[in-house]
């Protein structure tokens, strides 16, 4: 195999000819900004004019004979066609059929654009345009897709690092043997990575701090943290090719089968989280820790995954009276706390109470069954200072008109109106 595989250094401008390149579903989008592209104009000033500049390799997979996939150097490649169009009017013979449908590549490809313009002047516009025979690549040629995969797992470790988001496309994608399926898949997700928000990203944020903590948290088992590692082998060594019938008590939970499967799945709870996070967002805005408001949301979906918004209201009140006794506990609510409190340390795992309860008012029943919950409103720590988050807490459940006959409404009554005085 590996006397198969073609490599050659070749000046850019001889790369831009004689080939038709394209961008294959699996790829990421273009994410160069200013800071690259500035960096990258400062580092073609200070090498000089006349002396070739070594711009890496790029892999190729060779789909006919003048056809050919961009595996790696995608970033690189785009820049440079930008630069090109700008210095010359036009785009590389080999660029002409590249294809950008995602919003946030033509951004990005727009920004760029305009840097070069403005960082430009015209006396460098008209040196440049002879650059692309100094700039130099190092040029392999893959000849299957199978060694094209993995090259791609394993050389995707400079520039902008991948993310585990990135590669669970990629992996995924593999999957979906026809190429109609695959561009959907791709456009799902896509559409998904920018729920809710106004940039993408929204997909590693998912993965991370909610899918893969709902998934792997059960038990006693909740001593780790996620990482790339613990993502890639929770949601691609260990999926499925062909699941066939199972009994689910949790969707989040369920078994992956790869492919379109997994895309449909990232679909599913990437809205799930959007809908949930309308819902309660009133409980997450009252707490300033990031880490209170991810485990709230998170639990927030499991529950909202097994009942609906049957109750939703009802459960995020419930916990979330529940977290605000740790806060009142504690100054600092870091990382592990609120996991220790309700899934390591509980009586039982809360997540897993949320996955087996058949109503849901069983859950709400266990919540309120947690006998520290209003030890912990009833006696605070005396030492409470006026500017403590926990007093901002506080007086944040006050202007939401929380001052009802619980331990807390009783604090709040002490601790906000002393402040005031």
């Amino acid at each position: 195999m590996a006397d198969n595989v073609g490599v050659e250094v070749q000046s850019v401008g001889k790369f831009f000819t004689n080939k038709i390149l394209t961008i294959p579903d699996y790829q990421r989008n273009y994410v160069w900004g200013k800071d690259k592209v500035e960096a990258f104009i400062s580092d073609i000033r200070e090498h000089g004019e006349g002396k070739p500049y070594y711009m890496g390799s790029v892999l190729l997979f060779k789909k006919d004979d003048s056809t050919y996939e961009i595996i790696d150097g995608q970033q690189r490649i785009t820049t440079l066609s930008i630069l090109y169009h700008v210095l010359k009017g036009g785009l590389p013979e080999a660029c002409e059929e590249l294809s950008y449908t995602s919003e946030q590549s033509r951004w990005y490809i727009q920004q760029a654009k305009k840097l070069f313009d403005e960082n430009l002047n015209h006396e460098e516009k008209e040196a440049w345009k002879d650059l692309f025979e100094q700039l130099m690549f190092t040029v392999i040629q893959i000849p299957t897709q199978d060694l094209a995969f993995t090259f791609f797992d394993t050389q995707n470790n400079r520039g902008i690092p991948l993310s585990a988001a990135d590669f669970l496309k990629a992996y995924h994608l593999r999957a979906v043997e026809k190429e109609p399926e695959q561009k959907g898949c791709a456009k799902l997700w896509e559409q998904s990575d920018k729920l809710g928000n106004q940039d993408f990203g929204n997909l590693e944020s998912l993965f991370r701090n909610y899918l893969w903590r709902g998934r792997y948290w059960t038990g006693r088992r909740v001593d780790e943290f996620e990482s790339k590692a613990r993502i890639l082998d929770e949601f691609q060594k260990k999926t499925h090719q062909n699941i066939g019938w199972v009994q689910l008590h949790s969707r989040m939970r369920m078994p992956i089968q790869a492919g379109e499967p997994f895309f449909a799945y990232a679909a599913q709870f990437a809205e799930i989280r959007e809908v949930v996070r309308k819902e309660v967002k009133y409980f997450l805005d009252l707490h300033e820790s990031s880490f209170a408001r991810e485990f709230l949301q998170l639990s927030c979906m499991m529950f909202y995954d097994k009942f609906g918004l049957l109750q939703l209201d009802g459960f995020a009140k419930a916990l979330e009276y529940a977290i605000g006794a740790v806060r009142i506990k504690q100054s600092r609510i870091c990382k592990q706390t609120l996991r220790n409190e309700f899934l390591r340390d509980s009586e039982q795992n809360l997540f897993d109470v949320i996955v087996m309860a058949y109503r849901p008012d069983e859950v709400l029943i266990y919540i309120q069954s947690l006998a520290w919950v209003e030890e912990a409103y009833a006696n605070p720590p005396v030492n409470i200072e006026n500017n403590d988050v926990r007093v901002r807490y506080l007086s944040k459940c006050d202007k939401a008109g929380m001052r009802d006959d619980s331990a807390r409404g009783e604090l709040i009554k002490v601790k906000v109106e002393t402040n005031h005085a």
